[in-house]
């Protein structure tokens, strides 16, 4: 095991007795990420929301550099709670014309593809 595999399978306990390959809906986290969720929820158990301009700075900085890693820009980038989500954004903010088509996987996750069979409705 080299050094960068090793590093790696540090960053995700769950690793270190078992092989995780469900990715799909629920993965482990990064320990580095459960660090930042941890010390999230301690500011906001202890201090409320008195750090919130603190948190809006950090969800920008991260914003920031998710948009540099990309090659994009700033307000190209959005966080949402889950992919289902995310492709309901999408498919209600497109400017659809007739004749337009979407092509789905035949074994797509049901929640992934209601909102393009709600576009039938139009």
């Amino acid at each position: 095991m080299n050094l960068q595999e090793k590093q790696l399978r540090q960053e995700f306990p769950v690793k270190t007795n078992r092989i995780f390959f469900d990715h799909a809906k629920v993965s482990p986290l990064p320990r580095r990420v459960r660090d930042a969720v941890d010390a999230f929820t301690l500011d906001a158990c202890e201090h409320g929301t008195k750090n919130y301009n603190k948190w809006m700075h950090d969800v920008e900085r991260v914003r920031g550099k998710f948009a540099r890693l990309i090659n994009g820009d700033v307000d190209e980038v959005a966080f949402v709670k889950n992919t289902s989500e995310g492709i309901s954004i999408v498919a209600n903010g497109l400017d659809w014309n007739p004749g337009d088509n979407v092509v789905i996987p035949d074994i797509e996750f049901p929640a992934n593809v209601y909102p393009w069979w709600n576009l039938k409705r139009f």
